[in-house]
């Protein structure tokens, strides 16, 4: 169980958070209630802290063969910017029953990785976890522009 356990981490973990949230939304509300300007405080931490722990788990070695791994970030970088929003196109032109369903679908297709999709499951699949987090970082700040 504990090898179990310790493989599927984040499946569980996500399933967890997931039925405690449903079952007790007052904290998360509360925490989410602070903020500083248009920024919420804890959000802000958790997200600057995850990428502070994703770069500090990383070997030099897999930071060097990523920054060697011109091409494979380029054409992530392209699929993510580019490619996947194209998608998000024509998904609006399939006539779903409802038209916010097709839309929902374009603005998921324009919004660059996040860590759970980008970093994590690259992690979880054996992948190159330093290319992945550097294709997360450049795109979610480039996207923006």
């Amino acid at each position: 169980i504990k090898a179990f356990g310790l493989k599927h981490f984040l499946p569980l973990g996500l399933c967890l958070a997931l039925i405690i949230g449903l079952a007790l939304p007052q904290p998360g509300a509360w925490l989410s209630s602070h903020k500083v300007g248009e920024y919420k405080v804890v959000q802000t931490i958790c997200i600057v802290g995850i990428f502070i722990i994703s770069g500090l788990t990383l070997k030099s070695s897999e930071v060097k063969a990523a920054l060697q791994a011109w091409l494979a970030f380029g054409y992530g970088v392209l699929a993510i910017l580019f490619l996947t929003p194209l998608a998000g196109i024509l998904l609006v032109l399939i006539p779903f029953d409802s038209p916010s369903f097709a839309i929902g679908f374009a603005v998921f297709c324009c919004v660059p990785t996040t860590l759970t999709s980008g970093v994590t499951l690259a992690t979880q699949a054996g992948g190159n976890t330093a290319l992945a987090l550097m294709l997360t970082v450049t795109t979610n700040i480039v996207g923006v522009f």
